[in-house]
């Protein structure tokens, strides 16, 4: 159990991360679409498709905190100070997003459009917090001098992750079918995507010994000829885009592990609390695991058809 533990909390800890950022991602998309339509209308309804979910996606990023901070406190002693201004404007974009969803029911309907580019403040926030973490995390925390352009990279290549998912829920869920020129968009977001995507994986194979990597790199662009086939189902299209997302996650692990802090090689061993508290916390997360799960499933199944019209009396 003490070899085993830490590599199941760091596993545990990546899944967290990728499902906040998968599913997060649906409304965070939503909210950098906003200033793409003008009309009250449309904001109010792209909005209302997440709210029967943008709460419990937040859930996997308070797990994924949850596990840092207690499976191993010696590395979020350090991750948390190094970035702690990223972490705080994503922190900043959460709290404005959720005051923009509940204050737009409450208030008076001619101050809509406030909230509304609220909720796109709070969900551009958000994405570039997670793209200068991404990018802080395997840079050594610097953010300065050239630093600043390839941080920027990052953060426009979150953006149009989100974008992408964005624009599959709109498609998923809106009662109203998106024009071509807007799938259009989608596809050349699609594009943007795999040439960010092939700039870092090829980046990743030339500095690694790994051949697992070439493997993935060559499944990557096989899933990406498949995908343009799927986009008449959007369902497929989904459910092939979060594979190339996680794919993506799992390759960006890769760079750094077995270490949880790459900047001073600390592995997950070294960072990891005693076994004893790590075999309370396995127990835990075997029970509340399945129920996060369970939750997540479920309330995407409640509301499986297309958002037509919710009324806030």
């Amino acid at each position: 159990m003490e070899l085993f533990l830490p590599v199941y909390f760091s596993y545990l800890l990546i899944i967290s991360i990728y499902m906040y950022f998968f599913l997060g991602g649906f409304d965070t998309g939503i909210g950098l679409l906003i200033p793409f339509t003008k009309s009250k209308k449309i904001r109010k309804e792209w909005i209302n498709t997440t709210a029967p979910f943008w709460d419990a996606n937040e859930t996997w990023l308070v797990l994924a905190i949850g596990i840092l901070l207690v499976a191993f406190p010696n590395a979020q002693a350090i991750i948390m100070v190094k970035l702690f201004i990223p972490i705080m404007i994503l922190v900043l974009g959460i709290i404005i997003r959720g005051f923009a969803y509940e204050f737009r029911t409450k208030l008076d309907i001619k101050n809509s459009n406030f909230w509304h580019y609220c909720f796109f403040l709070g969900s551009l926030l958000i994405t570039i917090g997670q793209g200068l973490i991404m990018f802080g995390y395997i840079n050594n925390y610097d953010f300065f001098g050239i630093n600043i352009f390839y941080s920027l990279i990052a953060v426009a290549f979150v953006a149009v992750i989100n974008g992408v998912l964005g624009l599959l829920w709109l498609n998923f869920k809106w009662r109203k079918v998106l024009s071509e020129k807007i799938n259009s968009f989608l596809m050349k977001l699609h594009y943007v995507f795999y040439t960010f995507l092939i700039i870092y994986l090829l980046k990743v194979i030339i500095y690694s010994n790994f051949k697992l990597h070439s493997l993935i790199f060559i499944a990557l662009f096989l899933s990406f000829s498949i995908t343009k086939h799927f986009y008449k189902n959007i369902l497929n299209s989904i459910i092939i885009f979060s594979i190339e997302l996680g794919t993506t996650f799992y390759m960006y692990s890769l760079i750094v592990y077995p270490n949880i802090v790459p900047s001073k090689n600390i592995s997950v061993w070294d960072a990891a609390a005693s076994t004893a508290s790590l075999e309370v916390i396995f127990y835990g997360t075997v029970v509340m695991l399945p129920i996060i799960l369970s939750y997540t499933i479920f309330s995407h199944f409640i509301f499986k058809d297309k958002i037509t019209k919710i009324d806030y009396k």
